[in-house]
């Protein structure tokens, strides 16, 4: 697809009969494994329900803020159903001995009430987390934000979790981060590099 003035707002993701290449990207980490991030694709269930059973209960609660034994299947029939919405959710898929495991997903969400802001969130499984993987998928998240002239990520992050503020340290890019009570909401501006 062609991005131009008219559709770049919009994601244009709504259609998951149509599968979107420019989402796409290959990424070769410092340790020298290629990592695949694409769209997310109804197919993807038994994938995304296996990625989920891979999330440690800290992993769990440093992304929804709390451990229910419910986040999975409310979060895994929510990510399901932003594919039908303006809401871009990647994974990254790992190719290992003939099988194609998701190691990560992120989520890039454009607000109704901000045009040029759009909310991101990053998981990883933990046995893949401190291997520059999430700083490839921001970076990746930021590309594709620019390209729809989105000029600033918001995210929340629960205070203890200290792979958030090293990511955002990591971008390149300059930062606010405000904190209410045990949650901290970060902006990331992509416009001012530091």
């Amino acid at each position: 697809m062609v991005i131009t003035k008219e559709n770049k707002i919009k994601f244009r993701y709504s259609n998951p009969v149509f599968y979107h290449r420019e989402y796409e990207r290959q990424i070769r980490l410092n340790i020298d494994t290629l990592i695949f991030l694409r769209p997310l694709v109804p197919c993807d269930f038994k994938r995304l329900a296996l990625l989920f059973d891979s999330f440690s209960n800290e992993t769990l609660f440093f992304r929804y803020f709390n451990y229910n034994p419910r986040i999975k299947g409310r979060e895994i029939k929510r990510l399901l159903q932003a594919i039908y919405q303006d809401e871009l959710v990647l994974v990254a898929e790992l190719s290992q001995l003939e099988q194609r495991l998701l190691i990560g997903i992120c989520e890039l969400v454009l607000q109704k009430d901000d045009s040029e802001a759009a909310e991101c969130a990053i998981t990883i499984i933990d046995t893949w987390q401190g291997k520059h993987l999430g700083i490839e998928m921001l970076k990746w998240l930021i590309s594709l934000a620019a390209a729809r002239d989105i000029k600033t990520l918001i995210g929340y992050y629960i205070l203890g979790n200290l792979k958030v503020p090293a990511i955002l340290r990591k971008s390149g890019y300059k930062y606010t981060i405000n904190h209410y009570q045990n949650i901290i909401k970060f902006e990331l501006f992509l416009e001012e590099c530091e």
